[in-house]
């Protein structure tokens, strides 16, 4: 009997008896459940305003040509938070691929040019709600919980390949990154959901619906990229000719962001600005982070939600360290790993300023560690899982605990 290398595209039992074990519904059911009722605990400290989840900061209202035909009335407003993507996604679900209609020429005119490129999220709000605008609050929270049980379908097919409990799912469904990407109308659940069903029809050998679904997860959020490389580069290890054929994935994007260039003149490059590659030493936008913390004047909770964020950091390593222990025979989940982990060292400064920032964007850490625990099972792996798992609990409580924020409605 040939034995199979953990490395190699088949290693898991496809297309034998394993392929006939059905997915797990319970482990969605109490995950959606969990999603559900966190969503809700946040937003009756709202009024039950849809809008509270979209962040929408008081500093950009100025910038704005007509604030209230921008955002909608009744739109929550922060006076001292926001600053996050998901106002972007809900700028572009209201007013698609339209940044002069919403801003003044000026930086927020670029930034949401930029997140054009990341059209599929708010352009499906969009249509779920029939054009309706007022619906799209609730439609980018059903999407993101679509998203979630879509990515635990194929994490969970992915787990019976491998002979491991579809329960496992679960590391990746309780995470502080699904969890912080619902909480805050982004973009992570689809773009790790999507790289997820890549990859298991990627393993399939199916070349040409792994590379449909990562040209979705392009269109979800250009740093597809870190699931692209890796799984070219296994293929290239394995030397699979038809892993060519996931270069096809980023014909999509190209071609869509040379008809945003042709037609709304943003450039072909207009991502990764904020990101420290070639501009700083590696890990130094991190060094500059902690030396300019106010140590001295940070109240009781600013300090543990900084060393709170500072144990994440530590995890998100520890991952890599694990996916490093397997690169003499690396499976693409051990390759998907490191490339997550890869990005830290140039990550922006804000990057580091909470769990929160830092879970949301490192979110594919959760499944592919999951997923090399299931092809290589070690005491260590179990460690990092537990270590996930934790840190949902303090992530939970702080939610819990936090007052509303200062806001006002448009």
């Amino acid at each position: 009997m040939t034995v199979q290398s953990p490395g190699m595209i088949k290693p898991y039992g496809m297309r034998s008896r394993r392929k006939s074990v059905p997915v797990n519904r319970w482990p969605i059911v109490l995950a959606l459940a969990f999603h559900m009722a966190f969503l809700a605990m946040l937003l009756a400290k709202y009024e039950w305003n849809f809008t509270a989840l979209v962040g929408v900061g008081q500093d950009m209202l100025p910038q704005m040509v007509n604030p209230v035909r921008a955002l909608g009335h009744g739109t929550i407003i922060y006076r001292n938070e926001g600053e996050n993507d998901g106002q972007f996604y809900y700028l572009l679900a209201r007013h698609p691929l339209n940044p002069a209609a919403v801003f003044i020429p000026g930086p927020r005119r670029g930034e949401m040019a930029f997140r054009c490129q990341r059209i599929l999220y708010p352009l499906c709000a969009r249509l779920l709600c029939f054009g309706r605008t007022g619906m799209i609050p609730l439609a980018m929270i059903i999407l993101n919980l679509l998203a979630l049980a879509g990515g635990m379908v194929f994490l969970q097919r992915l787990l019976i390949d491998r002979g491991a409990s579809q329960w496992l799912s679960l590391v990746f469904a309780l995470s502080m990154g699904a969890l912080s990407n619902g909480r805050y109308d982004m973009t992570g659940l689809w773009e790790v959901g999507l790289v997820l069903g890549s990859l298991w029809y990627y393993e399939q050998r199916r070349w040409l619906p792994s590379a449909a679904l990562l040209s979705l997860s392009f269109l979800t959020r250009e740093t597809a990229i870190i699931a692209l490389v890796p799984l070219l580069i296994h293929a290239v290890l394995r030397r699979e000719k038809g892993g060519a054929w996931l270069l096809l994935s980023v014909v999509p994007w190209f071609c869509y962001k040379g008809a945003l260039r042709m037609f709304q003149g943003i450039p072909v490059f207009a991502s990764g600005n904020a990101w420290s590659i070639g501009k700083t030493p590696p890990f130094g936008t991190l060094v500059g982070f902690i030396g300019n913390l106010p140590w001295a004047h940070l109240t009781a909770v600013e300090l543990l939600q900084t060393l709170f964020a500072l144990l994440f950091l530590l995890f998100a390593v520890a991952s890599g360290i694990r996916a490093l222990q397997e690169l003499r025979m690396p499976s693409p989940a051990c390759l998907l790993l490191l490339f997550q982990v890869a990005l830290i060292p140039f990550a922006p400064q804000d990057f580091f300023s909470g769990v929160s920032d830092m879970s949301r964007i490192l979110i594919g850490i959760f499944p592919f560690l999951v997923l090399l625990y299931a092809e290589r099972k070690s005491l260590y792996g179990e460690f990092l899982l537990a270590w996930g798992v934790l840190f949902t609990l303090p992530g939970l409580v702080l939610y819990a605990l936090q007052k509303s924020f200062a806001c006002f409605c448009l």
